[in-house]
């Protein structure tokens, strides 16, 4: 069932159709000993890619049952080590409405209007079972680091999908709307900093945790190599929705990555962020009508680009008064 918004702000009970979540069981699978790569940041080649749209064309050369899926883009491993390519940027595997911001008569890719940034990836799948959804994406990612090439996500975490005052009710809207989102000084509106509607409250202590746990899990369950945060300034913002000079989610990743730098007991999280021309800036090249791009580190670019030093192993960590759980070392891209 695929829920649109439409539906969800519907009047009423929405129970039937709403998401649902499954538990699985995260050590199941079988990694066969993959361990992050570590490649040095300045030898590091990024190649940015939509999953679907790179595979789903016949001229990918993709077996035809495996195009647009996580599968497929296994196919297309030599192809990029042909290029020379040390690691991809995969634009949003997360869950998705697609008519929830299309134009009319248009679809969206999910670049705007996923649910959240969470363990939700259905859409380029080829199995419907929800736990070996969770296996194909891990096999991309073995099969990837096998060939030598790390894995970043194209995270969100400055709004939701669920929008401005006429929006669906998704999840957060509906459980604490004053904690999730920043609001006007009349808590009657939303304060709308990133054009889409509404802004994640991303420095309240709920909504940080929040953030810790998604990147935790994607490093420690999926074995991902770092991150880009879309519109990352958006992070940098309070609860009345003013710039913080030391905002704590960003101490929150940086901590973590430091702690994993001093304890080698278990696996950390987090990233040394390092700023381009001394400002955020959100990249909007790429966001359609290509399949992929490719960039080299350390050459001039629009992104803030960042990476945590090399640290097999950690403990993640966090100035909260909450316990937290372990993770890897991540890179990390902020634009």
């Amino acid at each position: 069932m695929h829920t649109t918004a439409a539906a969800a702000a519907r009047p009423g009970d929405n129970a039937a159709v709403a998401m649902k979540s499954v538990v699985a069981d995260p050590d199941r699978y079988d990694w066969e000993g993959d361990l992050p790569l570590e490649r040095p940041f300045a030898e590091t080649v990024i190649y940015e890619l939509h999953v679907r749209g790179f595979t789903r064309h016949p001229s990918s050369g993709v077996a035809i049952e495996k195009r647009g899926t996580y599968a497929g883009l296994i196919e297309k491993i030599p192809y990029l080590k042909d290029l020379g390519v040390t690691a991809v940027e995969l634009l949003p595997v997360f869950q998705f409405d697609r008519a929830g911001r299309a134009r009319p008569g248009r679809r969206t890719t999910g670049a705007t209007s996923r649910f959240r940034s969470s363990r939700r990836i259905t859409r380029t799948a080829r199995a419907r079972s929800r736990s070996r959804v969770l296996d194909e994406f891990r096999d991309m990612v073995k099969a990837l680091h096998r060939a030598g090439i790390e894995v970043i996500l194209d995270v969100v975490f400055n709004h939701t999908t669920e929008g401005g005052a006429d929006g669906p009710t998704l999840c957060y809207r509906g459980l604490a709307n004053d904690v999730y989102y920043i609001l006007e000084k009349d808590k009657s509106r939303y304060a709308d900093y990133t054009g889409c509607g509404n802004t994640l409250n991303a420095n309240q202590p709920i909504v940080r945790r929040l953030i810790q746990d998604s990147l935790r899990y994607w490093v420690t369950q999926m074995h991902v190599d770092g991150f880009r945060f879309d519109l990352a300034s958006i992070l940098s913002r309070d609860e009345d929705g003013r710039p913080l000079p030391n905002p704590p989610v960003l101490w929150d990743i940086e901590i973590g990555s430091a702690a994993g730098r001093h304890q080698a007991d278990r696996r950390g999280v987090g990233c040394r962020r390092t700023l381009s021309g001394g400002k955020l800036h959100r990249r909007r090249a790429g966001r359609s009508g290509t399949a992929g791009s490719a960039t080299t580190c350390g050459a001039s670019s629009e992104a803030t680009t960042a990476r945590c030093p090399a640290s097999p192993r950690g403990s993640w960590a966090a100035p909260t008064s909450t316990a937290t759980r372990s993770a890897r070392p991540s890179k990390a891209s902020t634009s």
